[in-house]
């Protein structure tokens, strides 16, 4: 996806930049799917997503879910 860049992470989250402007939409999408995820709101991360890692199912939903929000722009 063109508008994300996943960080490399030796933790237990990813933590995901994002446009600003893609934030509410992006959030009411993942809410509406049953997906939470912690959007920063510190200023120096505002415009990025905090993606704690689960299984690989729960994992694939998450991609899978943003992925779709973006195609469907």
């Amino acid at each position: 996806m063109d508008n994300v860049k996943a960080f490399k992470s030796d933790a237990n989250f990813v933590l995901v930049k994002i446009e600003k402007n893609a934030i509410g939409p992006l959030k009411e999408f993942l809410v509406a799917r049953g997906l939470i995820i912690k959007f920063m709101d510190e200023e120096i991360v505002n415009s990025h997503l905090r993606i704690t890692l689960g299984t690989q199912e729960e994992n694939r939903r998450v991609i899978d879910a943003i992925s779709e929000f973006y195609k469907s722009l």
